[in-house]
């Protein structure tokens, strides 16, 4: 059977002809943000220096690029080495408690304490996957100065590229090996924050994919710039059990979903696998999945008789494993090329080379 790739995005030609009466939008908007980088710099807006060190991990585009499995690379290595680490997190998405103002602890190192809805999924996820200290709010400095008395050495500023309110010690910037600005457009007309010169910021580049294109190696202009992939690591049902054999799969009818910015890096991180779903649904991200949802997800299994469906890490923890929906997690690592020397530089940059004598590889479980 043909796979089928479902998509609930426009068509690319009608996507085409809407984005040109935003591009002025767009130049406006990239304009703004660079007024404000420069009021952050003359000391016109406030900017926060705490006394341990942060680095931020960021990107230009909206979403995707692997940042929340670099903060969980980073706080996995730290956590290895000796080092006590917070993540900072606005918490995208979540829904706050009315009794639990910023900032939020989502876990003080033993897992999550608070549920996925009100922590989001993302450092819900974190959470559930370092021994890092996870605390949430929109301003992150709150969260960190909350770190700090948790006993923290370190802070991860989840998203933090265009949070300048907080002094980092380290921007790491994450871009997609193939295409580093899409179609270098800012919004509303595209998918970048900002202006795409404003990569020259970061100290440290990181690529995700499987290669690097050319453009991305002209980008570094002498800094560092590693390449990261995402790789299988096991196959488990949500409901709970033993992992399941890749090739017990081989010759069943599978399908897949996921609520990312970028499905094609699940897409992706399958074919590698040689996983071939007959059926992939891709939904916005950071979904929540409802009744509606499950009920597509339930439909297309009779209808394309599905065995499994297929999802990620992400996906998973906003979904019941209480129900009888067929549902395999697909877990994976984060591995980095030259991984003890990213090591070593990053903590060199943070002051923390101290610890480099122990440096151990690390792979993040993420997707």
């Amino acid at each position: 059977m043909t796979p089928i790739f479902s998509s609930f995005a426009p068509p690319a030609r009608l996507q085409a002809i809407l984005k040109v009466p935003l591009r002025p939008l767009g130049t406006l908007w990239g304009l703004v943000m660079l007024a404000r980088r420069k009021a952050y710099k003359k000391g016109l807006l406030p900017k926060v220096k705490l006394e341990i060190p942060v680095i931020s991990v960021g990107n230009l585009t909206l979403g995707g690029n692997a940042k929340t499995p670099m903060c969980l690379f980073l706080a996995q290595a730290f956590t290895n080495l000796g080092i006590k680490t917070a993540i900072l997190s606005r918490g995208y998405r979540r829904q706050p408690h009315p009794l639990r103002p910023d900032p939020v602890v989502v876990s003080l190192g033993q897992g999550p304490i608070i549920d996925p809805l009100e922590s989001g999924d993302e450092p819900y996820l974190l959470a559930l996957q370092s021994k890092a200290i996870v605390i949430l709010a929109k301003k992150r400095v709150l969260a960190g100065r909350e770190a700090i008395k948790l006993g923290a050495q370190a802070l991860i500023l989840d998203d933090g590229f265009q949070h300048l309110n907080l002094e980092r010690d380290l921007d790491l910037l994450m871009l997609q090996a193939s295409s580093p600005f899409d179609e270098a457009l800012i919004l509303p007309a595209g998918r970048l924050r900002e202006r795409p010169q404003t990569h020259l910021l970061a100290h440290i580049l990181v690529a995700a994919g499987l290669s690097l294109s050319p453009e991305t190696i002209n980008l570094a202009q002498g800094r560092p710039l590693f390449l990261a992939s995402h790789k299988l690591k096991s196959i488990r049902p949500l409901k709970g059990g033993p992992n399941i054999a890749l090739d017990g799969l081989q010759n069943l009818r599978l399908g897949a979903f996921c609520g990312l910015a970028r499905p094609e890096s699940f897409k992706m991180t399958l074919s590698s696998a040689n996983l071939k779903p007959l059926i992939f649904l891709p939904f916005g991200d950071h979904a929540r999945y409802d009744q509606k949802s499950l009920n597509l997800l339930n439909q297309v299994i009779i209808e394309q008789k599905i065995d499994y469906f297929l999802t990620t890490t992400k996906d998973a923890v906003k979904l019941n494993s209480s129900l009888q929906t067929p549902i395999l997690v697909v877990e994976t690592n984060l591995e980095i090329e030259n991984i003890e020397r990213f090591l070593a530089l990053v903590l060199d940059k943070l002051g923390l080379s101290s610890f480099s004598s122990s440096l151990k590889p690390s792979k993040a479980e993420s997707e």
